[in-house]
């Protein structure tokens, strides 16, 4: 239950990444005041800040420019529900008819 809920809350981590809102805007609406789920939401704002660091190789330079350029990040998780497949399916449905494509995979061993 819990690998799936870090799941659904990594994949949308990753559909933040590609900063087309519309289903990730749709969950965060949907669970905005469920209290099972820790919710992260970091501005573009944020992103940009890593501009101000030093970078000390031409890799780490690299990465702070891309990393600077994103447009935000959200990610739901919870320990928890009692739903957890179904909200799954349904997360994985919407995200294959929007188009998104994965970008990372975690699998969590316990």
């Amino acid at each position: 239950m819990k690998k799936g809920l870090i799941s659904i809350g990594l994949f949308l981590l990753s559909l933040g990444l590609l900063a087309q809102g519309s289903v990730i805007t749709k969950y965060f609406n949907e669970l905005e005041d469920n209290e099972n789920f820790t919710k992260v939401s970091v501005s573009q704002k944020m992103f940009s800040m890593f501009t101000d660091l030093e970078a000390g190789s031409e890799a780490e330079k690299e990465f702070l420019t891309a990393v600077s350029k994103l447009k935000g990040l959200k990610v739901l998780v919870a320990d928890s529900i009692p739903n957890a497949a179904k909200m799954y399916k349904r997360a994985l449905t919407d995200i294959n008819k929007a188009g998104y494509e994965e970008l990372m995979s975690v699998k969590d061993a316990e």
